[in-house]
């Protein structure tokens, strides 16, 4: 799954909403597939857990904006209104252990060309 942005993310916590953002959306996507099917009771729990490396925006979706970060738009603000409503959970893990991070680690040290 490859997500594009029409504007360039000013710093690495913004790029991490962003993503966010966007699996957030995922999930709302396939939560109401899960529902129209009647399985989403068994497939999708009550909340989502969503791990990120980057303690800013764990901080943010939580309500606790740190100054550097209140540049970013409206539309972001739906991290925070599906955590306000459970329906998500986000995170710290370390970024030794992000899987994330792992595969482009790996992805960085081949060369594709």
């Amino acid at each position: 799954m490859v997500f594009t942005f029409s504007d360039t993310a000013g710093s690495l916590a913004e790029a991490e909403i962003y993503a966010a953002v966007e699996c957030i959306k995922f999930l709302l996507e396939l939560s109401q597939i899960m529902d129209f099917l009647e399985v989403k009771d068994i497939f999708i729990p009550g909340t989502n857990v969503i791990y990120n490396d980057n303690k800013a925006c764990v901080q943010w979706s939580k309500l606790s904006t740190p100054k550097r970060l209140h540049h970013i738009q409206m539309m972001e603000n739906q991290i925070r209104e599906n955590v306000g409503s459970h329906f998500v959970t986000i995170q710290h893990v370390d970024g030794k252990i992000n899987l994330a991070d792992q595969c482009n680690r790996i992805k960085s040290k081949i060369n594709l060309t």
